[in-house]
């Protein structure tokens, strides 16, 4: 049974067991995560007419187009955005059709990362790195930025698939950061492309 499999028997098995609130160790293949003292349930999302899946909170859904339009006024390059149920919390999704080779990740990461830089000079650049999944390269980077009502948790993700690049943001208040930094990576690497 592969590891994707294993993990969807998991979710469907979720038992209901004594949950320690205040001392969260996050494991996906659990099939639930624990964020701001509440257990979300994950379940297989599908993206690109099926061709894409990935793993993600059961209760986030696709945000509606009055809310999209208000809070990404340029959403043109937004395929999907999944949110909470309180829109605090946002995986955005963009592809980039056309062919990415592996040694090219690093490359693309490093030019957006130099943009955003210009664009934010206050915000610091952290958590660069290149993770390796069966032969794949997914590049990342996160930061923080000043909004009107806060400030901003941000982490991209630059996933080269047959179909494309698929560009993944997630973005949340930064009174959430620390619950989603450490489970974040586990998210993404459930991203699995169908033939």
């Amino acid at each position: 049974m592969s590891y994707q499999e294993e993990l969807i028997k998991n979710l469907r098995e979720v038992k209901e067991e004594k949950i320690d609130y205040f001392n969260v160790e996050n494991d996906i293949e659990k099939g639930y995560i624990i964020v701001k003292y509440e257990k979300l349930l994950l379940e297989e999302k599908n993206l690109y007419e099926d061709k894409l899946k990935i793993i993600l909170p059961k209760d986030f859904d696709l945000m509606n187009d009055d809310l999209l339009n208000s809070k990404y006024p340029s959403n043109e390059e937004l395929d999907y955005v999944y949110t909470s149920e309180d829109t605090t919390v946002n995986f955005n999704f963009s592809l980039e059709e056309g062919e990415i080779l592996n040694e090219e990740v690093e490359e693309i990461r490093d030019i957006i990362l130099n943009e955003f830089t210009r664009m934010y000079p206050h915000s610091e650049m952290e958590d660069i790195k290149i993770i390796e999944k069966e032969n794949k390269k997914i590049g990342t980077f996160s930061f923080v930025v000043n909004v009107i009502d806060g400030e901003l948790f941000n982490k991209m993700y630059f996933i080269p698939l047959k179909m494309g690049l698929l560009i993944l943001t997630f973005s949340c208040d930064i009174f959430q950061k620390k619950e989603w930094e450490n489970i974040l990576d586990d998210i993404i690497l459930t991203i699995e492309e169908k033939e």
